[in-house]
């Protein structure tokens, strides 16, 4: 496809048409994308680094399926305690989808089995940013401030998941002035 797309006359310079190749090949372009802005380029008449940079920035557009696939192999991990694991797979879900509330989520949960509870923290932080009404999130990190003996903060964070409908939090409620 790319040899048709270049030499069709759509793309003049020799000069773009290879470094144009170097890059979308290593951005992963999605085929389609690349055709529809390939055939706009002659009705817009945009440049070659024009339509070089279109193409960059629709290769940083989120690829859901991608993300999925890489969620769901996190999960795998994740179930075999392969904490370490999980958190490349959550993060190079976060790359295809920086507003993947989930997998900022589950990388959080990864990181709290690793220990690492400021890393939870950040991520759980993100997670209720991107969906502020994310109730498991709130509750997360709760339990994190309650490990970490600030019980100002956990009942802060356990009211917000008691907001959001978290079920069964009474208990944690209890003790909240």
């Amino acid at each position: 496809m790319f040899a048709n797309l270049f030499n069709s006359g759509i793309i003049f310079n020799p000069l773009i048409k290879q470094s144009s190749l170097f890059y979308v090949q290593r951005a992963h372009v999605n085929f389609s994308k690349l055709f529809i802005f390939a055939k706009n380029y002659a009705m817009l008449k945009l440049s070659g680094f024009s339509l070089l940079l279109l193409v960059l920035l629709s290769a940083c557009s989120p690829n859901p399926r991608k993300t999925m696939e890489l969620i769901e192999e996190g999960r795998k991990l994740s179930n075999r305690a392969d904490y370490k694991g999980a958190v490349e797979a959550y993060s190079r879900a976060i790359k295809y989808d920086n507003q993947s509330y989930e997998a900022y989520f589950l990388r959080g949960a990864s990181f709290f089995n690793l220990r690492n509870y400021k890393a939870a923290v950040e991520d759980y932080l993100k997670a209720v940013e991107i969906k502020p009404d994310y109730a498991d999130a709130w509750f997360n990190l709760g339990q994190i401030m309650d490990y970490e003996q600030d019980r100002e903060m956990a009942c802060y964070y356990y009211k917000k998941a008691a907001e959001y409908k978290k079920p069964n939090i009474g208990d944690y409620l209890r003790n909240c002035p």
